[in-house]
């Protein structure tokens, strides 16, 4: 016969063990990440008037204090600041993991190195600095810049996905990348052909096409405001990631990358 049982409430949990919980999945894991307050800037947004320190389709990693930065390649390196990074950059030889800060007094290259890392995914999209103030302390009027601004509140990395590169000095300096080659990081972040012996760690994807840079889909009769950094017209019908502004031309060739991190 049957019997039927009472749920006993919500003390039947008491004495259960969880090691385990699902976050996300693996494209985008979720993280939670900020961009390190010592990467020297690279560009300033000038409608945001906020500074850029990872350039999207940079290869990053974490530093022993949490933070993202650039992947290195597994080689130390000392920071170079500029006349940029003035008062604006938190200095990297007085850091000491976000609770002693000063800003940078002069350009100058650090005396402290970076330690070697491994990659754990790309930048999806810049990252802007980190200028909130005192987001991980005690004590936030100790720390740096504003306590109501932060223009990105956390960032993404991505570590699954196929991604499309220009190919530049940097891309071939290992020996020219085909297609089945592996890649990885440079000791700026960008990609590179892995090679034994390197570490197998230091892997972040594989090269899957490599092709001239051509104009599609008649970009280059949409017309476009020249400096606005927009495809079309002004790149030729070059989509604006594979066109290099600094010498107003686009790359010669592109590559696929299928990104395996994770």
């Amino acid at each position: 016969m049957a019997t039927s049982r009472i749920p006993r409430g919500y003390e039947r949990n008491s004495n259960l063990t969880r090691s385990f919980l699902e976050i996300s999945d693996g494209v985008r894991p979720a993280l939670q990440v900020k961009p390190a307050q010592y990467l020297p800037v690279l560009n300033e947004d000038n409608y945001l008037n906020d500074w850029t320190v990872v350039s999207a389709g940079q290869i990053v990693a974490v530093d022993p204090s949490g933070f993202v930065i650039p992947c290195n390649g597994g080689v130390r390196q000392q920071l170079v600041y500029t006349s940029n990074d003035v008062g604006q950059t938190v200095d990297f030889d007085t850091f000491n993991g976000g609770q002693t800060l000063t800003y940078v007094a002069a350009p100058k290259t650090t005396t402290n190195y970076v330690a070697g890392n491994r990659p754990i995914g790309v930048a999806p999209y810049d990252y802007f600095q980190n200028i909130n103030a005192g987001f991980n302390s005690a004590n936030p009027t100790a720390l740096t810049k504003y306590t109501n601004y932060q223009i990105q509140d956390k960032v993404a990395v991505l570590c699954d996905y196929l991604i499309e590169v220009p190919v530049t000095s940097g891309v071939d300096a290992s020996g020219k990348v085909n297609v089945g080659d592996l890649v990885q990081s440079d000791i700026n972040g960008n990609f590179t052909k892995w090679q034994s012996p390197n570490d197998v760690a230091q892997i972040v994807g594989r090269a899957m096409q490599r092709t001239l840079v051509v104009p599609v889909d008649n970009l280059d009769k949409v017309q476009t405001v020249p400096g606005l950094g927009l495809s079309g017209s002004d790149t030729g019908g070059i989509p604006q990631h594979l066109y290099n502004y600094t010498n107003a031309t686009a790359y010669a060739e592109k590559l696929l990358i299928n990104i395996m991190v994770a």
